[in-house]
């Protein structure tokens, strides 16, 4: 038996613990290229998740490294199960050079299993290729997620965004040194989630006078550097690993770091804090939206989106 083929017998076996129903029941359609295999209900659902899934490949590299993978590398077998009451996403990365392929498995409607979770997943096996655990390059799981819900719309989007508004409302934000020195997390924590969203926004906006790569670059350095201080034994030694981290690639101490993110939350979100009282300026000022025009190159369209659903959601108002 070939490695190749071992890979996959070990895939099947995986994704039959992993939704404990028999795989033939729904993985009788197939479809591949050089960088994805399906396995889906039916060819013809393969096929169309094929398409999306290049689509998305390429798009989600653009997202998350500002370039794209070369064709075939980081392979990704992705398991579908169709479930209309289902919501389930997860990708296992390759263990090493010989294992070659990541896997997905999903669960779920066809609109999702098509859309943003075919792309969140996607984003993940990416950001796997990039930085493999086996390589001890990996980024920590705060970035992983962080990186893979820019401009991704999703039934989460909005109860991340009451949150971290309502954080900024009463100064209750979570312990941010221990979100980013959590090594696991539950898909149920949502405190977890909203942190590493706003965070990585955060971090990818700060700096106005460096491309959009460089921005990226300077921020997996930062998470690569988080990654081992969460590996530190002490508690005391990672936290010192931690801040040390941020004044190397922020030129601040973890806690400065920390009040610019909460400023910039409240100026995102037209917020001012007044008491007990939320006060919502009808034209708040965005110098930092108005800046980043100068950016060269100009960044993706994760600020433009910002705006677009403050605007819509919120009625504040664009900055021209």
């Amino acid at each position: 038996m070939s490695k190749i083929d071992y890979t996959i017998r070990m895939r099947w076996i995986f994704i039959v613990l992993f939704f404990s129903i028999p795989v033939f029941s729904y993985a009788q359609g197939f479809a591949s290229s050089d960088n994805f295999i399906i396995y889906a209900h039916s060819n013809e659902l393969a096929e169309e998740i094929l398409k999306n899934a290049e689509e998305y490949r390429k798009k989600m590299a653009i997202q998350c490294l500002g370039k794209l993978l070369p064709n075939g590398k980081g392979p990704c077998m992705i398991y579908v199960d169709i479930s209309p009451n289902q919501l389930h996403g997860f990708t296992t990365p390759a263990r090493n050079l010989e294992e070659k392929y990541h896997s997905i498995s999903i669960k779920s409607s066809k609109e999702k299993a098509l859309g943003v979770i075919l792309g969140h997943e996607i984003a993940h096996g990416i950001m796997d290729t990039q930085f493999p655990e086996y390589l001890n390059k990996e980024i920590p799981r705060w970035a992983h997620e962080g990186i893979a819900t820019l401009n991704n719309e999703d039934e989460f989007t909005e109860e991340r965004r009451n949150k971290i508004i309502k954080w900024a409302r009463y100064g209750n934000y979570p312990n941010l040194t221990n979100i980013l020195l959590r090594p696991t997390i539950k898909s149920s924590d949502s405190d977890f989630f909203t942190v590493s969203t706003y965070f990585t926004q955060f971090l990818l906006l700060r700096d106005l006078n460096i491309s959009d790569i460089e921005a990226k670059n300077k921020y997996f350095a930062f998470a690569q550097e988080t990654n081992k201080a969460q590996k530190e034994k002490d508690p005391e030694k990672g936290e010192k690993k931690l801040n040390k981290a941020a004044i190397d690639f922020y030129d601040v101490p973890l806690n400065e770091l920390k009040d610019e993110w909460h400023a910039w939350i409240a100026e995102e979100f037209g917020i001012t804090k007044q008491g007990n009282s939320l006060i919502r300026n009808a034209a708040p000022p965005r110098p930092i939206q108005a800046k980043l025009k100068n950016r060269q190159p100009t960044t993706n369209d994760l600020l433009e989106r910002l705006r677009e659903l403050n605007s819509q959601k919120y009625g504040i108002p664009k900055t021209p």
